[in-house]
């Protein structure tokens, strides 16, 4: 069988947002959250508590979408800290750890690289040559603005017995949201029902970042 994880990005970024990934993880329609721990702490622990009950007792990971300040130069440092600060907040480690968008340095992919490999951890497969130990096959494909033959298309490419990520950004529209994927999030909840509903079909067993 073809191995997918269906990922929902960028979890703390809006309230808006985050009631959408909620409702998904509780109908078990994806297989992996994350969470950008540097956004709105302050507003959303009931949003956090929602999701950790939605995804207990579920094949879901949640993990860490790494955010950095563009003057931060001490990316170990910067890492650790938030892997520290998403650990008590949500009560256990990260499934595995990314970056959200692209990293600022070859430094801070290294970085990334090497507390992934010690912590014994995946790392987002996005970099081609820049691999932890433990990560997907396939790299990543961010599925936010396909259709759905697109979507079909990538799918059927799959391997038998490979993992491989599918990402969306399923939100609802929010008009104080400065994210450049506002207008088009609630198209990727339909898509993702739509994966949802070719599984059988397609052969593919839905899997998380704990089983890779």
């Amino acid at each position: 069988m073809k191995k997918l994880i269906i990922n929902a990005d960028d979890f703390w970024m809006s309230k808006v947002f985050n009631k959408e990934i909620i409702s998904l993880a509780s109908d078990n329609k994806i297989s992996s959250v994350s969470v950008m721990i540097e956004r709105g702490l302050e507003n959303q622990n009931e949003d956090t508590q929602a999701l950790k009950k939605a995804c207990n007792n579920k094949n879901i990971s949640i993990w860490l979408h790494l955010d950095f300040k563009e003057t931060e130069t001490d990316y170990k440092n910067s890492i650790n800290n938030q892997i520290e600060k998403f650990k008590s907040i949500l009560g256990f480690s990260p499934n595995h750890i990314d970056i959200h968008k692209d990293s600022p340095s070859e430094n801070c992919t290294q970085e990334i690289v090497s507390i992934c490999n010690s912590l014994d951890i995946p790392l987002r497969n996005r970099w081609e040559k820049e691999l932890a130990k433990k990560h997907t096959d396939w790299l990543r494909y961010v599925a936010s603005k396909k259709t759905e033959k697109e979507i079909d298309e990538r799918l059927s490419s799959l391997d038998d017995n490979k993992s491989y990520e599918i990402v969306f950004h399923p939100w609802k529209y929010d008009i104080n949201s400065t994210s450049s994927l506002n207008k088009e999030r609630e198209n990727d909840v339909k898509m993702i029902i739509h994966i949802n509903n070719l599984l059988e079909v397609m052969w593919i067993e839905i899997i998380s970042f704990k089983d890779i």
